[in-house]
């Protein structure tokens, strides 16, 4: 009993040590507990938000949604110029000028896109034979003013590792989106809930990121740091829409070829399969102002992406082992009965999902060295590959084919995306080949507990779920045995230790 109180005394001397610190580890690990509180909270709220409109709105209100989402993306996409990337990557980010021009570049391109779709949103609805599109994506659009006019000062919390109030500004404005979201739902009982909900969220986030980071843009610029955000913005151009076309391609695709209805359980599948990732997705925000201040360190980058994607392993895999098996039942259980229709896509996207996470680290890396540009390869790979096999998939295969070509398409740029880390920090492939590998193995051991309790349990949803997640924590137990044996004998090349050039 001595013994483990000892040691707990210990790991709580050590964490309240790490915590009080000032060194990028202790900022870090700060930032991730703010962030994974308020991610989660948000998360929770969309998910309970889900259930309740699954059962309010029909999925043609989710497929006419999911078209409006993807539009509001796509012209935002088409001008994407990384102003936030920017502030954070930028030694210079923290400048009064630096902060105005960033601004008044964001707020421009913003008010430029919003009078574009305004006018766009007839031609958009025409594509789809819908003239109800226009006054939704009208309103939709406002989301764009108000994401291009958040405070620049509030971008600075981010560069340096304090999330507190950036919390409470982002994720208090979506929770606050969605309850009022939530609330209209009962009263509208169509598609206009969703997206005033939408555009709500977007208009409190920028709203508290001046009242929790007070900004006042001034015409004082430095013409440095001028060309810095445009040298940066350059290199960032083509990405966003890169990635947009390759992330929403199967969207536009389905509702054009399918009924909305099949758009819209197909989409909240989708929703149900990203809401995982979306709980650990605070990485993100955390690896590209710790890679920034680490540029130059290519060992310890090499060391964290290891390690980022070994916890992004071993907990997605078998986890997507479960979904394969039990999918179906989880639909049900949490949608309704509709939604067991699209197990078999739901199961694709969720792993299309996981891939595309293991890709992140490696992407931001290219971007917090100041190289947005080296990212663009295996995007736009990727992106061709969807653009060619969408339109068949979904003709031959309806939905699971829309699905499995974002999957195969990830894959392969994902491939190719480890392959060029190689070439600019030295960490070989088979570090991730090892590391599936193991993962599988783990993920092994739901299939043995479907094995054995299939045949009994399979028309009664609730028990297989039971049993289901009984041998997911099983395979976790086992994951985390083989990542701690992975860690300690975890070898990495000196031959990243290089310089980087940016």
């Amino acid at each position: 009993m001595g013994h483990w109180f000892m040691n707990g005394t210990c790991l709580r001397t050590k964490i309240r040590s790490l915590l009080a610190s000032e060194n990028l580890k202790a900022r870090a690990a700060r930032g991730g507990i703010w962030l994974g509180t308020g991610n989660g909270i948000e998360q929770l709220f969309r998910f309970v938000r889900n259930m309740i409109l699954a059962r309010l709105l029909a999925p043609e209100a989710f497929g006419v949604m999911a078209i409006v989402l993807a539009v509001n993306t796509a012209f935002e996409s088409f001008t994407e110029i990384g102003i936030r990337q920017a502030v954070i990557q930028s030694p210079r980010g923290s400048e009064r000028t630096y902060l105005n021009g960033a601004w008044f570049f964001s707020g421009g391109r913003a008010l430029f896109l919003y009078a574009a779709a305004f006018f766009g949103a007839p031609l958009i609805a025409r594509l789809y034979e819908n003239p109800d599109l226009v006054p939704l994506l009208r309103v939709a659009f406002l989301a764009i003013i108000f994401s291009g006019f958040i405070s620049t000062e509030a971008y600075l919390s981010i560069k340096r590792l304090k999330f507190n109030r950036w919390v409470f500004a982002w994720q208090g404005g979506s929770i606050c989106g969605i309850v009022i979201g939530i609330g209209l739902a009962f009263y509208f009982r169509t598609v206009w809930a969703l997206v005033i909900g939408f555009t709500c969220e977007a208009a409190l986030r920028c709203l508290l990121s001046y009242v929790l980071f007070p900004f006042v843009p001034k015409f004082d610029f430095d013409r440095d740091n001028i060309r810095a955000l445009i040298k940066f913005s350059r290199g960032m151009f083509g990405l966003p829409l890169l990635s947009f076309i390759f992330m929403r391609a199967d969207v536009f695709v389905i509702g054009k070829l399918c009924p909305f209805s099949d758009l819209g359980l197909y989409a909240m599948a989708a929703a149900l399969a990203a809401a995982p990732f979306r709980l650990v997705s605070i990485a993100s925000q955390i690896m590209m102002p710790a890679f920034s201040e680490k540029q130059h360190d290519t060992v310890w980058i090499n060391k964290k992406i290891s390690d980022i994607s070994a916890i992004f392993l071993y907990a997605g895999i078998p986890l997507l082992g479960f979904i394969i098996l039990y999918g179906r039942e989880v639909l049900l259980l949490v949608y309704g009965a509709k939604y067991g229709a699209v197990a078999v896509p739901f199961a694709i996207i969720f792993a299309r999902q996981l891939i595309y996470y293991l890709g992140v680290p490696i992407a931001t890396v290219y971007i917090a060295l100041g190289r947005p540009e080296l990212h663009r390869l295996f995007t736009a790979i990727r992106t061709a590959l969807i653009v060619v096999m969408i339109v068949p998939a979904i003709k031959l295969f309806g939905l699971p084919g829309a699905a499995a070509a974002g999957l195969i398409s990830m894959m392969v740029g994902y491939m190719v995306q480890i392959n060029r880390l190689r070439t600019l920090t030295g960490l070989h492939p088979k570090i991730f080949a090892k590391m599936i590998l193991l993962a599988v193995c783990a993920a092994l051991v739901v299939g043995s507990f479907w094995l054995v309790t299939h045949s009994f349990a399979a028309d009664r949803p609730a028990v297989s779920l039971l049993f289901g997640g009984a041998g997911c924590l099983a395979s976790y137990a086992a994951a985390a045995k083989l990542f701690l044996m992975q860690k300690s004998t975890a070898d990495f090349p000196d031959n990243g230790a290089t310089a980087v050039n940016n």
